[in-house]
């Protein structure tokens, strides 16, 4: 996910929450790449 909600202080809480939904989401961050494979 790149883009949080200003509502979470804490990107953990958002990460949980969208793992309850998608559980292979990971967090991004400025810099950090993915390897996607099909």
């Amino acid at each position: 996910m790149g883009h949080y909600s200003s509502r979470y202080s804490d990107k953990k809480l958002f990460l949980n929450e969208a793992q309850e939904i998608f559980p292979n989401v990971h967090l991004s961050e400025d810099g950090k790449k993915f390897v996607f494979h099909n």
